[in-house]
């Protein structure tokens, strides 16, 4: 009868000398995270008021007189301010735009507007560019952003006004009345959609 030996680990010799894949590992993993964009703020925008984002809170959006509450503007405020590209969630029906245009983009955002409306009510609505703050990681500002599945109306000017590249623009309706998509009839005021890459 043959007696059962416990496996004994082989360890192959290379001429790379030892911890070779450890570092190759590692460097392949530095790569990676230098090459992928880091998420770094999740702002849920649940308020339909403009109000601006609390000067005195700046780790996370909070909008002024009621720092519970998120605004779109609070959140693209403190996201510009902010290390990293960040994801704007809105979670209200309507956003109406009093205090002027909105803030520029100027950092990378997805922003999952989740059908909401944005009624520009006369101001400007989404603008994004591609300078931003370099020591943020913002140096090319808004460059790789999304605006998903947002209803934008009444701006002065562009709906959205972009120059830089790789944006992503999908399932929006721009320069729709807001009661259009209800079915009263009523006419349109045609925004537009502005676009200018830079080589």
């Amino acid at each position: 009868m043959k007696s059962i030996h416990p496996a004994r680990l082989r360890i192959i010799p290379t001429s790379r000398g030892p911890g070779f894949r450890h570092r190759q590992w590692l460097l392949g993993a530095l790569l990676c995270a230098i090459a992928t964009p880091a998420f770094a703020d999740i702002f849920n925008v649940n308020t339909g008021t403009d109000a601006v984002q609390d000067p005195a809170i700046t780790d996370h959006c909070a909008a002024q007189g009621d720092t519970s509450h998120c605004t779109l503007r609070a959140a693209i405020k403190v996201g510009n301010t902010r290390a990293g590209a960040h994801t704007i969630n809105i979670s209200v029906p309507l956003i109406t735009v009093i205090n002027g245009g909105l803030p520029t983009l100027m950092a990378t955002f997805i922003v999952n507007g989740n059908h909401a409306t944005i009624d520009g009510n006369g101001h400007g609505c989404f603008d994004l560019t591609d300078s931003g703050t370099a020591n943020l990681n913002h140096s090319d500002g808004a460059t790789g952003s999304q605006l998903l599945n947002l209803v934008i109306g009444h701006c002065s000017g562009a709906g959205i006004s972009a120059n830089g590249h790789d944006y992503v623009f999908t399932g929006n309706f721009i320069g729709m009345a807001c009661q259009d998509l209800a079915g009263t009839r009523k006419a349109a005021d045609f925004d537009h959609f502005s676009y200018e890459q830079r080589p």
